[in-house]
């Protein structure tokens, strides 16, 4: 069972997107005034990767098999607390036309709780206390879930010209006053597009560490640990329906005079259960008696692992509304701006800016830049013709290149008709 939660988080762990070059897809209202319809090939679309807090890219070589760590990297492992993360989407399937579009994707989130940097501390040199305790990964968890999204827009853009014309400015205002008077005048002409979503989740796969601690006491000729885990996770297939909810969203898409202007909001009211639970308990204890005159010493090991117990009640996971708010905007010569905010429990969120260049229509390059509590620099290029769409990309996480400290890759593949 570990191994297959272990393999499971790995795969989800590979795979976190923004479909195709859309910028908004979470904005319900995105596909207002669309013309044509598209299919997303089951599995042809998918991005993730996975982050840390604290060790750089290149860092990671230290923790190959047979590898001895040198100093430096001694003094590196025990610098910080170390955490790992990473949000995975793939897309099961996704078509639509117009002004509807009908998706199915799976969604993953983990998070390994902090690695308390005291431990490498003791590993490496040794306790200096009698006695030392503490916890780790005391908050790890990680959830599955498929999300089904049914998304309606309304066909015809809406604007606000009922409303009288705004007459302010007089001869004697000022460029403020003339310039407020064609604002107000512009916005009760522009397309208003409206849409909504209602969406089903099935939750599939649930871990949770709920209990951790550790003991560790060392002498000069000895060294003791005490560890005892207790975790509940879904046993034994994730794919099978532990329970399904629904929820819904809204948003709206403002025309600007060369661009839109975004908002919506997703995933009201969303609580999924996740039954079918067990419990496991693990304790390992170890005696390590050294003996400096002979090289050969004595290693106690009675480490057990306690059997699994049905788990009573599940794990209720309320998610937060994914919101999201921004603005893309045409400056020409092939060039469009990017600004938005995004708010969401199961992706990487944050402050987004960025820009799509396209020297010739069919041809994207796009950049972004996210700040939030990951630091994001995505780079992505394909080619974005009226058939088709096809994406590659990649993801670097709180720096670039060998700043790093994680990696992520973007495919998809659109078929338009």
């Amino acid at each position: 069972m570990k191994k297959l939660i272990i393999s499971i988080i790995l795969l989800s762990l590979t795979v976190l997107a923004f479909a195709s070059f859309d910028d908004f897809e979470e904005n319900p209202a995105n596909i207002g005034g669309r013309e044509f319809g598209d299919i997303i090939l089951p599995g042809f679309e998918f991005s993730g990767g996975f982050t840390n807090n604290h060790l750089q890219f290149s860092d990671l070589m230290m923790f190959e098999k047979d590898h001895v760590l040198t100093e430096s990297e001694k003094d590196k492992l025990i610098s910080a607390d170390l955490n790992f993360a990473g949000y995975g989407k793939l897309n099961l399937l996704s078509f639509g036309y117009r002004n509807w579009e009908f998706s199915v994707n799976n969604h993953s989130m983990g998070y390994l709780g902090d690695i308390d940097k005291e431990l490498f501390e003791i590993a490496f040199n040794g306790n200096t206390e009698d006695e030392y305790h503490q916890t780790v990964v005391s908050d790890s968890y990680f959830y599955n879930f498929v999300k089904g999204k049914l998304n309606w827009t309304y066909p015809m853009g809406l604007n606000l010209s009922f409303v009288p014309i705004f007459d302010i400015a007089t001869k004697n205002s000022s460029e403020i006053v003339y310039g407020l008077e064609g604002i107000l005048n512009y916005m009760r002409e522009m397309n208003i597009y409206l849409g909504a979503n209602i969406n089903f989740y099935n939750a599939n796969g649930y871990m949770e560490v709920m209990e951790s601690s550790q003991t560790i006491i060392s002498t000069p000729d000895s060294l003791h640990f005490t560890n005892n885990l207790q975790a509940v996770y879904t046993d034994p297939d994730i794919t099978v329906n532990t329970g399904m909810n629904l929820g819904a969203g809204i948003g709206m898409k403002l025309e600007l005079p060369h661009g839109w202007f975004h908002f919506g909001i997703d995933d009201l009211g969303v609580k999924m259960q996740y039954d079918d639970l067990v419990v496991n308990s693990y304790t390992n204890y170890f005696k390590d008696y050294l003996d400096y005159l002979d090289e050969d010493h004595e290693v106690i090991d009675e480490s057990e692992e306690g059997e699994e117990e049905p788990y009573e009640g599940g794990v209720e996971l309320e998610l937060s509304p994914t919101i999201v708010w921004g603005a893309e905007y045409n400056v020409g010569r092939g060039f469009t701006l990017m600004a938005k905010y995004l708010q969401s429990d199961y992706v990487i969120d944050g402050f987004f800016m960025g820009t799509t260049y396209r020297p010739v229509q069919w041809l994207p390059f796009k950049l972004i830049y996210g700040s939030g509590d990951i630091d994001t620099y995505k780079f992505n290029f394909g080619f974005d013709t009226e058939s088709f769409e096809v994406k590659f990309g990649m993801i670097t996480y709180n720096g670039m290149f060998n700043g790093a400290k994680g990696y992520g890759t973007d495919f998809g593949i659109r078929i338009k008709f």
